[in-house]
C-alpha cells in the first residue's frame, strides 16, 4: 500500500517559478561543446533534502493514530 496526500489546496497557493524549464533541444544545443557532464541521481536524493522549520507545518497530514509532518 502507498501513502498519498492530496495537496492540490497548497499548490493552488504555491508562487509558481518565474522561470521555466529550457527546451530539450537547446539543452543538447549547449551541452554540445561541453567537455565534461555530470549526472544527478535525483530519485535516489528526493528525500534528503531537510524542509525548513516554517515550512514543514505544510506538509502535516492525520490519522486516526497521530499527527504527522515531513521534515525531508
Amino acid at each position: 500500500m502507498r501513502f498519498c496526500i492530496d495537496y492540490r489546496r497548497l499548490n493552488d497557493i504555491t508562487i509558481k517559478d518565474a522561470f521555466p524549464l529550457p527546451r530539450i533541444d537547446e539543452i543538447f544545443d549547449q551541452l554540445s561543446a561541453a567537455l565534461y557532464y555530470t549526472k544527478f541521481d535525483f530519485k535516489s536524493g528526493y528525500f534528503q533534502i531537510s524542509l525548513s522549520e516554517e515550512d514543514r507545518p505544510k506538509t502535516a497530514f492525520s490519522t486516526r493514530d497521530n499527527h504527522y509532518q515531513f521534515t525531508v
